[in-house]
């Protein structure tokens, strides 16, 4: 089967979110599909060689910042372009794209060539307004993205696609709620996470353990604080 991805980053740069993405696209390489990547030019990012597996870096270049509204835009038409050369070389089976300005991509492309369409999508901030206006605060971010962010975000969930994957279940209920009649599904990450405590010795009973980049949109601050509340309950287990 031969399968193009469309992700911005395409590197662990990028978070959690384009590990996943990433992990997906090489496991499919090495089970013997031929996968196409199309991803941004990226700062100091050597790209391993996996047989089967070929990145298409575009611009514009990444300097290890987030993506302004012009490189989205710039993106999103050299995305196009680049995707339909693609197309046109080899016989793509089904277009896989990874949240926001990569669903447009993918979705144009599958519109033109006819061609099935699943995206992924990590997170939904559609629900909570506020967190487009912490994203906003950023630097680098522009503030109009506070505008466009939500506009564009709703509009990439409601896009028809084949499948449409969640890698939580909170993000599932989250999708589901935007598009009702998405053909939704996740990778029961969610009920995974509750099981896995149970293979941990007693020795580590007492410890929390939090995995994740510090930006504001992890609530690493809801556990911090959480503690002030565990404290009084069983204050002498810390």
């Amino acid at each position: 089967m031969n399968i193009l991805y469309i992700t911005q980053w395409f590197s662990s740069e990028g978070g959690g979110g384009e590990v996943v993405f990433i992990n997906v696209a090489k496991g499919m390489a090495k089970k013997g599909h031929k996968v196409e990547v199309i991803s941004h030019k990226l700062k100091n990012t050597a790209d391993e060689q996996i047989q089967g597996l070929e990145i298409h870096r575009i611009d514009p270049k990444l300097n290890n910042q987030l993506p302004s509204i012009f490189d989205n835009f710039l993106f999103m038409i050299l995305g196009i372009i680049q995707g339909i050369r693609i197309i046109r070389k080899n016989k793509i089976d089904v277009i896989h794209s990874n949240n926001f300005i990569s669903v447009i991509v993918g979705k144009t492309l599958s519109k033109i060539f006819r061609i099935p369409f699943v995206t992924t999508i990590h997170h939904v901030y559609y629900q909570t307004p506020e967190l487009w206006d912490e994203w906003a605060k950023q630097e680098g971010v522009s503030k109009l993205s506070k505008i466009l962010g939500p506009f564009l975000e709703k509009m990439t969930i409601k896009m028809d696609a084949d499948a449409i994957h969640t890698v939580s279940k909170s993000t599932y209920d989250d999708v589901r709620k935007i598009n009702k009649k998405s053909k939704s599904c996740n990778d029961h990450q969610w009920t995974l996470s509750r099981k896995v405590s149970g293979y941990f010795s007693e020795e580590f009973n007492d410890y929390i353990v939090f995995i994740g980049r510090l930006v504001f949109y992890k609530n690493v601050n809801f556990l911090i604080n959480a503690f002030i509340h565990v404290l009084e309950k069983i204050p002498t287990q810390f």
